[in-house]
């Protein structure tokens, strides 16, 4: 935080001296006559250039305008690109109008020393706007326009096709408080060494916004992915500061936004955003034939303080896809990505696919993609190279309809792939439908080494209109609940969804509950597969229909083949109220059961479903007992005394080992409380009874 307070205390400072020093515009005679151009309004005629085909070429020696000033690039119908260096030592700063009268003709601005555009810096361009630090632009197949080496310029009528780079330290780009914008349909491009947004905004709407950061020599297309060293961007919008406006709207710093969306393209090797955002919506129109796309490439990305980057929908077209490749990792704290499609739209939702190394969400981060039309939900899908981490009531949602509307569409799918996922402190991965609706919810699948929920952390498949429930696919090798949540869930008419895991262990522990449940209509299924063992400490797995026709029948409850399968204090239900309890079958090696614990496929007014339990244990009933706090007398395993076998008074010390313990099953360790660690006094073991073991060994056992 102290580097970008400096940051912007350094940049203000520039600021303050560049108003103070007067505009200037000098050509350097590399390519006509040297000297100044006179102001306020500078005039850059087409004759003060060198014209080759539809190309004009300038070259400047400094080149700053001042706020109230302006410069206007002029020349005829034919050229189609005007071109334009600044050779000298300067950075270019931009306070005023920078205006081209050349109809539709694009704006390449070449400084390798770096340009910083101010608070009154605008565009009045007629084509696309290019802003480049590089040292070279290169014109089809053997032409170039050099800015270090200006003698080594190949001038032809090819248009520009790439930047080249000579340093490894190119020159910045700043953009304070400046709104800078192209005509619809335009590209606005800058691509240089770091580039720094602070309250800026950067708009082409239905166009393409480029923002590539090199650190590296060599050559560079912008909107395509480089493999070169890459620099920082930063984005940064005080709350303090409002955005900018267009008739009363807000216009994103970022912003592509439009009849029918465009394009950003963002490279950089580290991006961050601090109350900034990006945006790319569908503000009307017909439904377009592609849709507006976010790419951005980088190694670390990172949103707090409210941030967001979207490309929803509020019309009839379809919202744009985000794509996200952060090789390192991808944060958002207190901020979002979202691709949600509005009221009353008919178009559907994008998609947001995320590439990364490490992805968290805290603080309230959050990934959405949802509809509140009749158009689909977008799908979420995340494959992340080290892990997902979701805290303090982060979300990630993909769902349909809003209190009071009419919605038809159905939700989009998640799917996340990562070798370790948490979900803690109330954070959640949901799929759902509200209220009236009428599509069904999308599907949540996960693909994991080790899934982890904690503190009401939760995964959440649910409908409460008349579609069907999103089902919940899990494979995780090994599955850790402490308080934690997943369910497919129906409170409206349409039927629950299914769960399924595959799980080589899984521990439910602290009321965990793993539900599938209907209030109007039938319940979903919820099956285990486990290879090692299952184990529910104070906790539940059950499917439940509420519904109060006969056909609104429980779920199904399958756990199979887990070597060990542990109830402590917990319960199997597959019940329902006015249809048929569902059926619960169970085969495990070794099932235990303690007092207290349930299973249960009952119904109410209906018919009870079947249980069906296939064991190895030959008792699988009550099989797991409490330790009792009463005494075990070990005297009668003991010999009797010296003294009393010899008629002398002598004494004896004697320690029974462990033989008299029995054996944990499958070699699990057994806790041994420390009262058992006891003292021989008239040779009576204080301590439990040694033939039963205490719940709690298991609960320790399972890693």
């Amino acid at each position: 935080m102290k580097s970008n307070k400096l940051q912007t205390t350094l940049l203000v400072i520039l600021m303050s001296l560049s108003t103070m020093l007067s505009a200037e515009i000098v050509r350097d005679g590399t390519l006509g006559n040297k000297g100044a151009l006179v102001g306020p309004h500078f005039l850059i005629e087409e004759t003060m250039g060198q014209q080759f085909g539809s190309n004009l070429f300038h070259s400047f020696e400094s080149f700053s305008i001042n706020a109230g000033e302006s410069a206007t690039f002029m020349g005829s119908d034919s050229v189609a690109h005007i071109i334009s260096r600044v050779t000298g030592n300067e950075v270019s700063f931009i306070n005023g109008l920078l205006r081209s009268e050349v109809p539709d003709a694009n704006l390449y601005f070449l400084n390798p020393n770096g340009f910083i555009f101010g608070e009154q810096a605008t565009l009045d361009i007629q084509g696309g706007f290019h802003l480049s630090t590089a040292d070279t632009l290169y014109l089809g197949e053997g032409g170039r326009f050099d800015v270090s080496t200006p003698n080594q310029s190949l001038l032809n009528v090819a248009p520009p096709t790439h930047f080249g780079f000579l340093s490894n330290q190119p020159g910045e780009v700043t953009i304070q408080g400046s709104f800078l914008q192209v005509l619809p349909e335009k590209t606005l491009s800058i691509t240089g060494g770091d580039l720094h947004i602070q309250e800026g905004t950067l708009y082409a709407p239905d166009g393409q916004i480029n923002l590539v950061s090199v650190v590296a020599a060599g050559d560079i297309v912008p909107g395509l992915s480089n493999t070169k060293a890459l620099g920082t961007v930063t984005l940064s919008q005080s709350p303090d500061i409002p955005l900018k406006k267009i008739d009363d709207i807000d216009i994103a710093n970022i912003d592509t936004s439009g009849v029918t969306g465009g394009n950003v393209f963002i490279q950089s090797g580290k991006f961050f955003l601090s109350g900034g955002s990006i945006s790319s919506q569908v503000i009307d129109g017909i439904r377009q034939k592609s849709v507006s796309r976010i790419t951005i490439e980088t190694q670390e990305l990172r949103l707090q303080d409210n941030s967001s980057i979207d490309t929803n929908t509020f019309g009839d077209g379809d919202g744009g896809n985000i794509t996200i490749t952060a090789t390192d990792n991808l944060t958002l704290i207190n901020s979002g990505i979202s691709v949600a499609a509005g009221l009353e739209t008919t178009g559907n939702a994008g998609n947001i696919q995320l590439q990364v190394g490490q992805l968290t969400l805290q603080d309230g981060g959050f990934l959405n993609s949802g509809t509140l039309g009749s158009g689909i939900g977008g799908d979420i899908l995340i494959n992340a190279t080290q892990g997902v981490s979701l805290f303090n009531r982060s979300l990630i949602a993909s769902s349909v309809g809003a209190p009071f509307t009419l919605s038809l569409g159905s939700g989009g799918n998640i799917g996340i792939i990562a070798p370790h996922i948490e979900i803690e402190g109330r954070s959640e991965v949901q799929s759902g439908t509200f209220d009236i609706t009428r599509g069904n919810g999308g599907n949540i699948s996960i693909e994991t080494e080790q899934l982890t929920l904690n503190d009401s952390g939760s995964i959440t498949a649910f409908t409460m209109g008349n579609g069907v429930g999103g089902n919940i696919d899990i494979v995780s090798r090994e599955l850790k609940m402490h308080n934690g949540l997943i369910t497919s869930e129906s409170v409206g008419r349409g039927n629950a969804g299914s769960i399924t895991f595959t799980t080589d262990k899984a521990l439910l522990n602290h009321l965990s509950v793993i539900y599938a449940s209907a209030t109007q209509a039938g319940g979903g299924n919820i099956e285990f597969k486990v290879d090692d063992n299952l184990y529910l400490f104070n906790s539940g797995i059950t499917t439940r229909a509420e519904g109060e026709q006969t056909q609104h029948s429980g779920g199904n409850l399958t756990i199979s083949k887990p070597q060990f399968l542990v109830l402590d204090k917990s319960q199997l239900n597959a019940s329902a109220y006015a249809g048929n309890g569902g059926n619960i079958k169970i085969i495990a090696d070794h099932f235990i059961k303690s007092i207290g614990s349930l299973i249960d496929a009952s119904s109410e007014l209906g018919i009870d479903g079947n249980i069906e339990i296939i064991s190895l244990d030959e008792d699988i009933t009550d099989n797991f007992t409490i330790l009792s706090d009463s005494f075990f007398d070990a005297s009668k395993f003991l010999p009797k005394r010296c003294v009393e076998r010899l008629g002398t008074d002598i004494s004896s010390f004697y320690v029974t080992g462990p033989k008299i313990l029995t054996e944990a099953p499958h070699n699990l360790s057994v806790h041994i409380p420390t009262r058992l660690l006891t003292t021989l006094s008239d040779n009576r073991v204080l301590g439990s009874n040694p033939f039963s073991v205490e719940p709690q060994f298991i609960k320790n056992s399972v890693h």
